[in-house]
């Protein structure tokens, strides 16, 4: 900050006044300069190289007349620069708002990118690039990894680690078979084109490297929070076949590909939001989950020029827990999210951004699991409600557990809130903690009807509506 602060007196002659704003998804942090009736752009990264390849791509792509902001003045230790301002409405707020141009907007972005791949390409030094210069085989099993790691195995889905690395490679070497003498924009989605004058503006493309044609058309169109129909989706990609062979491109490469980038780059952004979501706690990337989930469904079912069924069955396996992640709050009403959990595998997360609630532990209560005609059953079978009926422990535990609960949902409801959540947890999330949150379900909704009970097993995958 102090650097930002520094070059911006001294690019404009005087002190402005400088306001945080607030970033999505990466470390930097941008500001908004004000002074005498203009407005810029102040950026404080926390990489040198990282600010430098995106001054230097800026720079060169300026130069070949594309709509990116102009680097104004950066920092002697080169950490922070000023830059354009291009205003606050990305393409995706015009697209959660349910704007009439639309249209037009989304063709000069196809048009746009196919000028960024193949005409950007042109006269490009690889040595400015940020860490890597092309998405090769060793990039590529990074990403894969970072969804194994990060998203993957955090979710309750079993899986056998060769198998899925043979998949792995399988993909890796079919992509490195693809031409690469392009420009890959790499982070080619609607949050980075801010609209001004009615055309789109590129943002935040230092991870720029060489490439195949397909990956960022991809990134774009099967962005998850975006929703495309699928008859917007092909309608945009036939657009973009149809440009690239206005350049003199040969589609029928990008074309056969086509469905494994969508893989790829569904696999991948599901690696970002694990680790934003599940261990930064961020907000927008836990409430993508769901949709990514659902993209993936439909994903698995094509075909693949490459031999990975091995990573089908294990996606189709993630697919089927989409409903893990779904959050749905209705403005009119209080939505009460109960829960049951294993500790082993972590409290669960708040998907609608509110946090706090109540995570209340079953551990010190006898667990029915010990006894063998109760092992495999959950706190939702007969035998296990009637030994847990019995429990004088787990019946005041229960008490002094919905006390709490029924004061909070009370005024909850007075202050017209819109959501709770409720989580029970025990060794195994699966007879005390499923128990305890079937019977608070039960109670919040016979006591106060109007509210909109989200009853969710986790480690049971699953999910039902008291509604």
């Amino acid at each position: 900050m102090d650097s930002l602060l520094r070059i911006a007196e001294k690019f404009l002659g005087s002190k402005p006044e400088i306001k945080p704003l607030v970033g999505a998804g990466s470390n930097r942090k941008y500001y908004r300069i004000f002074h005498d009736n203009s407005t810029y752009i102040g950026v404080v990264g926390e990489s040198v190289a990282e600010n430098e390849a995106f001054i230097y791509l800026a720079e060169h792509l300026l130069g070949k007349g594309k709509r990116v902001p102009k680097v104004l003045a950066v920092s002697d230790d080169r950490l922070a620069y000023i830059q354009t301002d291009l205003g606050d409405v990305s393409l995706y707020d015009l697209l959660m708002d349910g704007s009439t141009s639309i249209d037009e907007l989304m063709t000069k972005v196809v048009e746009d990118l196919v000028k960024i791949e193949v005409e950007g390409v042109k006269g490009i030094d690889p040595s400015k690039f940020f860490s890597i210069q092309q998405m090769d085989k060793r990039s590529i099993l990074w990403d894969l990894n970072y969804f194994k790691y990060s998203f993957l195995k955090c979710t309750s889905v079993q899986f056998d680690e060769l198998l899925l690395e043979d998949s792995f490679e399988n993909m890796a070497n079919y992509l490195c078979s693809l031409d690469s003498n392009f420009l890959l924009y790499r982070d080619f989605q609607s949050r980075n084109m801010m609209v001004n004058n009615d055309n789109p503006y590129y943002i935040d493309f230092q991870g720029a490297r060489l490439g195949p044609l397909g990956y960022d058309i991809v990134s774009f169109l099967y962005q998850a929070k975006a929703n495309f129909s699928d008859d917007v989706r092909k309608k945009f990609l036939n657009h973009y076949y149809e440009t690239l062979r206005n350049y003199g491109v040969d589609t029928a490469q990008v074309e056969a590909s086509i469905n494994t980038f969508v893989l790829f780059r569904t696999l991948q952004v599901l690696g970002a939001y694990g680790f934003r979501g599940f261990f930064e706690k961020k907000v927008h990337f836990l409430q993508s989950i769901a949709p990514a989930l659902r993209n993936l469904r439909t994903v698995i079912s094509k075909e693949y020029p490459f031999e990975g069924s091995y990573l089908m069955e294990v996606c189709r396996k993630l697919a089927d827990q989409a409903c893990k992640y779904e959050v749905e709050l209705p403005a009119d009403r209080l939505t009460v999210s109960v829960a049951s959990f294993s500790y082993r595998k972590g409290i669960p997360d708040d998907f609608s951004g509110n946090g706090g609630g109540f995570v209340f532990d079953c551990r010190a209560i006898h667990n029915p699991g010990r006894e063998e005609a109760l092992r495999q059953l959950t706190g939702m079978d007969a035998l296990v409600i009637e030994h847990l009926d019995a429990n004088e422990e787990m019946q005041e535990f229960l008490a002094d557990s919905l006390n709490l609960v029924d004061k909070a949902v009370a005024k909850y409801i007075s202050r017209s809130f819109n959501h709770l959540l409720v989580s029970f947890g025990c060794t195994g999330g699966q007879h005390r903690s499923v128990y305890s949150a079937e019977r608070c379900a039960k109670y919040i909704k016979e006591k106060f009807p109007s509210v909109r009970v989200v009853l969710t097993h986790r480690e049971q995958n699953i999910r039902r509506y008291l509604d």
